[in-house]
């Protein structure tokens, strides 16, 4: 499921960026931090692009498809994000069934208040 996660992003992002569908053969949890890091840097500068130039509503062509599939920006952006968060919970609740302490949540509403105190 973590894998899952990070692949969404990173193959999304190719099909929007036109790259190659990316390798998935490293699946370790060091791995899997390490390609999640990279992918989102480049996911955050993709919404960021498509939201400054207001591109929510243009098209692009998913060549990685077979046949190829047009989607809106904003479509796919709301996907990654909707899908992302599905798994993200379910991943959330199996690891606090095993009894792994301290599993964090991400909520929006702890995410926000911990970054106005650290300001």
């Amino acid at each position: 499921m973590f894998e899952r996660i990070v692949f969404t992003k990173e193959v999304w992002t190719a099909a929007i960026g036109g790259r190659d569908i990316p390798p998935r053969d490293q699946r370790t949890i060091a791995a899997l931090e390490a390609r999640l890091a990279a992918v989102q840097a480049q996911f955050t500068a993709l919404v960021r692009r498509i939201r400054d130039r207001n591109e929510w509503d243009d098209v692009f062509v998913d060549a990685l498809c077979t046949p190829p599939v047009s989607f809106t920006f904003g479509s796919v952006i709301a996907h990654i994000l909707t899908v992302s968060v599905i798994r993200r919970q379910t991943v959330i609740d199996v690891m606090r069934e095993l009894g792994v302490p301290d599993v964090e949540t991400r909520d929006p509403i702890e995410w926000e208040r911990a970054m106005a105190a650290r300001s």
